[in-house]
């Protein structure tokens, strides 16, 4: 499960959203590396040994980088428990093609 803290960031003037994810793996993959990922063109599926339902498009490619401009890092290290937590860090002005394009229910 993926928790964050806000449900919106306004576009002009940034800010910053917690998101946590709970994450329930057994206590053999404490302190593992976790890597966060995402996609903005569709739900693919992408297989790579699994079925990832993921589009590979620029979003992804990024990702796979390890950053998004303007967004932090996208990955890190398991805790002793198996909880992940990042930080996305929304600058002002750079998600602007956003808009719209992603929401809550």
């Amino acid at each position: 499960m993926i928790t964050a803290s806000a449900d919106e960031v306004s576009v002009s003037l940034g800010g910053q959203i917690d998101l946590h994810l709970h994450l329930h793996f057994l206590s053999a993959h404490a302190n593992a590396n976790f890597q966060v990922l995402a996609s903005g063109s569709g739900t693919g599926p992408i297989d790579a040994g699994i079925r990832i339902p993921l589009s590979y498009d620029c979003i992804l490619q990024r990702c796979l980088n390890g950053t998004i401009p303007g967004a932090g890092q996208l990955y890190g290290q398991l805790n002793a428990n198996s909880v992940a937590k990042i930080t996305i860090r929304l600058n002002a002005g750079n998600w602007q093609g956003l808009i719209g394009r992603i929401g809550g229910s």
